[in-house]
C-alpha cells in the first residue's frame, strides 16, 4: 500500500487533526503554486500572510496585511506574485517597498530573482512591471547560472525572450 497523496483532503485533514502546524505547511504549498492545498490549510485555521493573500486572490486583504508584513513576507509576497504571473498584484506588491532585485527569500525559490520567476511563470506582463520597476536583466540565479533571458529560451517563452533583448539583455 502506498502512502497517501499530500493532495488527499483526508491526508491533509489527519495532519491537522494531529497537531501539524499549518502555518509551518503553508509556505512550501504557496511557493510550489499548490492553491488547492494552500486553501485547504487556510480553512483548517493556518494563519492568513501576505503571501497566501497574494497566492489565493484575496486581493482586498494585500493592503491590510502589507502594512503588518516583516520584510521577509514582502519579499516572499514579491516571489509569489512572480511565481503567480500576477503582473496587478507585483505592482502592488512593489509598492510595499521590496527589493526587486534581490533573491527570493528561503522557502520561496532563493536560487531565483522576482524577474527569473516572472520568467517562469510565463507573464509577460509580470516581467514588464518589474523591468519597468527597474530589475536587473544580467543578474544570474544561483543554480544554474541563467539570466531571466536564459531562462526565457530555456523554458521556450519566445514572447519574453524577444521583450528581455529589445530591453537590453546580450543574446
Amino acid at each position: 500500500m502506498s502512502p497517501p497523496e499530500i493532495a488527499d483532503p483526508t491526508f491533509r485533514e489527519a495532519l491537522g487533526d494531529a497537531g501539524a502546524d499549518l502555518d509551518a505547511a503553508l509556505p512550501a504549498a504557496l511557493a510550489h503554486r499548490e492553491v488547492a492545498a494552500a486553501e485547504r490549510l487556510l480553512e483548517r485555521g493556518a494563519t492568513l500572510t501576505l503571501p497566501a493573500a497574494v497566492c489565493t486572490g484575496r486581493a482586498a486583504d494585500i493592503p491590510r496585511l502589507g502594512r503588518m508584513a516583516s520584510i521577509p513576507d514582502r519579499q516572499a509576497a514579491l516571489a509569489c506574485a512572480t511565481l503567480y504571473g500576477q503582473a496587478e498584484t507585483l505592482a502592488t506588491s512593489i509598492g510595499l517597498g521590496v527589493d526587486v532585485n534581490g533573491f527570493s527569500p528561503p522557502g520561496f525559490h532563493p536560487h531565483g530573482t522576482a524577474l527569473h520567476h516572472a520568467v517562469d511563470s510565463g507573464s509577460l506582463e509580470t516581467v514588464k512591471v518589474l523591468v519597468e520597476a527597474g530589475a536587473e536583466l544580467h543578474t544570474r540565479d544561483r543554480a544554474h547560472n541563467g539570466t531571466p533571458l536564459d531562462w526565457a529560451e530555456y523554458l521556450q517563452r519566445p514572447r519574453i525572450a524577444a521583450y528581455l533583448r529589445e530591453k537590453g539583455s546580450p543574446p
